[in-house]
Order: C-alpha cells, then sequence, then structure tokens
C-alpha cells in the first residue's frame, strides 16, 4: 500500500489546443456581445458594440476624457467593492468556524440557508424590501 498519487494520465491534445481553448474563451462573450448587438439591431444609441467601446476608450479624440471619467468611476466604486468582498469573506469564514465550533449555530441557520438556496433571488426581493426596509433611497 502507497500513499503517493498515481502517475497523471497522458492529456489529449498539445499544447496548441490549450491555447487554442484559452483563446477562445476569451474571445466568444465578445463574439456574442457582438452577434446580439447586430442581429437584434440595437440602435447605435443603446447598445455599443466591443469594437465601438474599444475606439471611444482607446482612438477616438475624446479617449482621454473619457478614460479620466472611467477612472475617477472606478475610484469611488473598487474601494467599497473591495470593501463589501472582504467583509462577505470574513463573516463567511466566521459562519463557518462558529457553525464547526457550535452546531446548534448550524441548526439554527440551517432553515435560513435551505430558504435562500431554495428560493429564486427575484422571489427574495420584496421579502428582504419588508424586512430591511428602503434606507435612504426613497
Amino acid at each position: 500500500m502507497t500513499t503517493s498519487l498515481p502517475p497523471a494520465p497522458a492529456r489529449a491534445g498539445s499544447r496548441w489546443t490549450g491555447l487554442a481553448l484559452s483563446l477562445g474563451s476569451i474571445a466568444l462573450p465578445f463574439a456574442l456581445w457582438w452577434a446580439f448587438i447586430r442581429v437584434l439591431g440595437v440602435p447605435q444609441m443603446i447598445g455599443k458594440t466591443p469594437w465601438d467601446v474599444a475606439d471611444y476608450l482607446f482612438f477616438s479624440t475624446v479617449s482621454p476624457q473619457a478614460q479620466t471619467r472611467l477612472l475617477a468611476a472606478m475610484s469611488q466604486t473598487l474601494p467599497i467593492t473591495i470593501l463589501g468582498m472582504v467583509a462577505g469573506l470574513a463573516s463567511a469564514f466566521a459562519l463557518a468556524v462558529s457553525s464547526r465550533m457550535l452546531p446548534n449555530v448550524t441548526r439554527a441557520l440551517m432553515p435560513v440557508a435551505l430558504f435562500s438556496q431554495t428560493m429564486p433571488l427575484i422571489a427574495t426581493i420584496p421579502l428582504f424590501v419588508l424586512l430591511l426596509g428602503r434606507g435612504w433611497l426613497v
């Protein structure tokens, strides 16, 4: 009996296959975006193709102003996003540790977890609005 891992199976494909799959997985969303705009005939005022966005951000005469506005918006959004991600990860870690250490926490939170996983998100929004209120957004 051994505790070593079995040898890895031979990969079916070459390095070029992996490269093609990687490039395809990057290009596919942009191709679908472009096709969606063109096939449905979305007006230029409503939807832009990936090429239009790239032209606006990098090649047009208003690109410096567009980049400045985009960076200003990102400087407001990213800190809040990162703070929310850190808070979510910390609370998830705390819940995981507490549910492992204290089985009663698991028993108390399991109905909420099952409810949140089985109900569609769109169906729970009115419930959350009733429970939490609308805050300062009114």
